[in-house]
């Protein structure tokens, strides 16, 4: 909504999607790694150790320029073929990683894109010295709503409040305390998630009808 309302970003948060898009690239991967030891499937012979380099990565710091030296590992396992068989199987793991909006019209976000794929294919970009997150790095990031975060816009010349809730079940019992003088509530799910299993349960089995 901020950026079909062209609200702007502070450097304060461009900087903090920054390190987001850091955390997304090598904590989905890790995800990743973690849901093929639950299908049993092991990482070609010549990715182990890069495995081991995934397992050390620490958080990236104001300023702080993303290591280099991650590139080939990152890459070298994000196309091992194991890897890319677990992936296909994610809806089963309950993966942080779903189909997100990417491109932008005049009057709706399209989706058309998943977010890992999405920045393991702009690695070298991504890691230059000056990364700046682009407007479609943003969109792409993914962060988990914790609390309430009140989001203000005009439109037809009214100024507008958005208040977003935590979809999980820990959250929801804060939703309360967003409705009052509500005018509209919107539920928003991804088309995606059709054959998602659940975070909380991952052996409930999804309607797929």
């Amino acid at each position: 909504m901020r950026l079909i309302h062209r609200v702007p970003f502070s450097q304060q948060e461009i900087e903090l999607y920054r390190q987001l898009t850091f955390d997304n690239i090598t904590s989905g991967l890790r995800h990743l790694l973690d849901a093929m030891d639950e299908f049993e499937i092991k990482v070609s012979e010549e990715n182990i150790s890069n495995v081991e380099i995934v397992d050390s990565v620490k958080d990236i710091g104001d300023g702080e320029p993303f290591p280099l030296h991650y590139i080939e590992p990152l890459k070298s396992l994000w196309l091992d073929p194991n890897v890319q068989c677990a992936y296909k199987r994610g809806n089963e793991a309950a993966l942080p990683e779903k189909c997100v909006l990417l491109s932008v019209t005049i009057f709706a976000y399209i989706i058309v894109a998943r977010s890992l794929p999405y920045f393991f294919s702009s690695l070298e970009r991504v890691f230059e010295p000056d990364y700046q997150p682009t407007e479609q790095d943003i969109i792409m990031c993914r962060s988990r709503t914790i609390g309430i975060t009140e989001t203000s816009f005009h439109l037809r010349g009214r100024e507008l409040s958005m208040a977003d809730v935590g979809g999980q079940k820990s959250e929801r019992r804060k939703w309360i305390h967003c409705f009052q003088d509500v005018t509209s509530i919107l539920f928003l799910v991804s088309l995606s998630g059709y054959d998602q299993c659940l975070v909380e349960d991952k052996n409930a089995v999804c309607d797929k009808t």
